[in-house]
């Protein structure tokens, strides 16, 4: 091998992209055969068609659609197989007329030598044409020329080109993608920063928890007292999940026991169910304490194996859902005392959140109290205000037995009620709302010396009670209830009876 054609396997080798690589092959050609009209055409991403350069560089001089067979390239585009013409004719038979004018002003006779070129996985990428006189051809096309030599370095220089630039581009691909999860990793993260406000570590833990919670679809238990904000963080949970179904929301302490039937997997028919609903999106069952101990088993099947069967057996469909629940009882404490909830409570239990109290917490009230202002101040249309934190102290001394949710309703009602010119005696306002209506005196004890027959005398003492327990319980009559030992049903009642309007 002379050394001009080592000089060209080198400059082709070191060339770093196909248009390049096409134009030091058509330097090397016209070396051989300087009367040559050479031609790289390359295949547009579309697929459809294929751009054409004079001697591989420039603007593209032809543009030749795969679907028209009214040039010569077509057969070799189609057949992806070399072909040589001794004559075209001066281009008298070719119908493609901007092909045909190409071939015209030519001046003279020529053959065609035309060459498909491929990637890796001989996928066609494009062709390259010499036009000559059929002497010339002849020549270049016999075994001991170098040309062939060079067209096969060309053909594989082509290939790994192709090779090199699909790993780019995969990993382009690949970068954009982590970008963009990425990005969304930092919106998720940016949101649950935003509903869960505060510094301590329990917040801070939350938050972690959360973001965690987020990248899987294990079942959830949330545990926390009364208005500590269980049902919203299940929203959030199920929002930032992704999850393309529905919420599904189905309280348990509000359903009697046939209602709960009916509601989580149909009577007659199961597509009315709760758990189909849920299909592709999130069940959140609330209060899963109050779930009645008869539809233990049929919940557990669902979870384990997907199948929900109506409430009368009479059918079943398959339901792929997530399932989050409530609770303000220990969940755990439940399966020790009731044994026929410690199956389906391992299932319900993949991940535990507890949520503490707000009095567990209070140091946060400086970042939280402006945050629900905000928020509030936005709900009702008002203007922002900003509460100095030496304005708080009535709220740290606070007990808080509705956690949040009284803090929420506390800040709402001062924003609905007072005027901006009050509100620089917010603290006061706190102070006197807190003394007033969410007293903690302790219960006064009854005169037993009093008149009054002994029914009238336990009458007046349970009034007391009764009264001091919807005051510390928050107007919560469930955990009024519960703390009594009675029913709901009782309760009410008894207020009635009583006097009380609470």
């Amino acid at each position: 091998m002379n050394l001009s054609v080592q000089q060209a396997t080198l400059a082709l080798l070191s060339c770093e992209c196909l248009e390049t690589l096409g134009q030091a092959l058509c330097e090397c050609i016209l070396q051989w055969a300087p009367e040559a009209y050479l031609i790289v055409g390359y295949i547009s991403p579309s697929k459809q068609d294929l751009a054409c350069y004079s001697n591989g560089k420039g603007e593209s001089i032809l543009t030749l659609q795969f679907d028209d067979f009214s040039h010569p390239f077509a057969q070799v585009m189609r057949t992806g197989k070399s072909a040589v013409w001794s004559t075209l004719n001066y281009g008298v038979r070719i119908e493609h007329p901007e092909f045909r004018a190409l071939v015209q002003n030519m001046g003279k006779e020529c053959g065609l030598s035309v060459q498909p070129f491929f990637d890796n996985q001989q996928r066609l990428v494009g062709v390259f044409a010499i036009f000559d006189m059929p002497k010339v051809l002849n020549t270049l096309m016999q075994p001991e020329h170098a040309f062939l030599y060079l067209l096969q370095v060309y053909l594989l220089q082509v290939k790994n080109l192709k090779k090199t630039a699909d790993l780019v581009s995969k990993n382009n691909v690949r970068y954009e993608t982590s970008y963009v999860q990425q990005v969304e990793k930092n919106n998720m993260s940016h949101v649950v920063h935003k509903a869960f406000v505060g510094r301590s570590s329990y917040v801070c833990q939350l938050r972690k928890k959360i973001q965690v919670a987020i990248t899987h679809e294990a079942p959830i238990s949330i545990e926390g007292e009364s208005g500590s904000g269980k049902s919203r963080l299940a929203v959030l949970l199920h929002t930032l999940s992704g999850r393309k179904g529905a919420l599904v929301i189905v309280d348990c302490n509000s359903l009697d026991i046939q209602q709960q039937g009916r509601r989580l997997f149909g009577a007659d028919n199961v597509s009315e169910s709760a758990l189909i609903e849920a299909n592709n999106g999130t069940l959140l069952l609330e209060n899963i304490d109050q779930l009645a101990p008869c539809w233990y088993g049929r919940l557990q099947h669902a979870l384990d194996c997907g199948e929900v069967h109506s409430s009368q057996k009479y059918d079943f469909a398959v339901s792929q859902f997530r399932m989050l629940t409530t609770s303000c009882q220990s969940l755990s404490a439940l399966a020790a005392t009731v044994p026929s909830f410690h199956s389906l409570y391992l299932r319900l239990n993949h991940y535990p959140l507890m949520l503490q109290p707000l009095r567990c917490w209070r140091e946060d009230l400086e970042l939280l109290v402006p945050n629900i202002i905000s928020e509030l101040c936005q709900q009702h249309h008002r203007p922002v205000f900003v509460i100095p934190n030496e304005w708080l102290a009535p709220l740290h001394g606070y007990h808080f037995p509705g956690n949040i949710l009284e803090l929420k309703t506390l800040l709402e009602i001062l924003i609905l009620e007072y005027s901006d010119a009050e509100l620089s005696a917010v603290h006061e306002i706190l102070a006197e709302r807190l003394t007033h209506s969410l007293s903690t005196e302790p219960i006064a004890m009854p005169d037993y010396t009093q008149s009054g027959t002994l029914k009238e005398v336990i009458s007046v003492f349970e009034k007391a009670v009764i009264s001091h327990r919807l005051i510390r319980k928050n107007s919560n009559k469930e955990r009024v209830a519960n703390s009594l030992a009675i029913s709901r049903r009782s309760l009410d009642m008894k207020c009635k009876k009583l006097g009380l309007s609470k």
